[in-house]
């Protein structure tokens, strides 16, 4: 959880006013977010597996 706290600021920061988001897909979802969003789902996925390979262990 640690961890996501400075990627989500990083990504948000990294965008100034004259750095405009791209948007490649037309999608409405610039790919920044898209990599924020998918690097914040692995990195709960892997505290999630942690997390229940120590509850199979007790």
């Amino acid at each position: 959880m640690h961890l996501i706290v400075p990627l989500a600021l990083a990504a948000l920061t990294h965008l100034g006013p004259d750095d405009p988001p791209t948007d490649p897909v037309g999608a409405g979802i610039a790919l920044e977010t898209w990599a924020l969003l998918i690097g914040a789902v692995l990195i709960l996925m892997l505290f999630a597996g942690r997390h229940l390979r120590g509850v199979a262990r007790e």
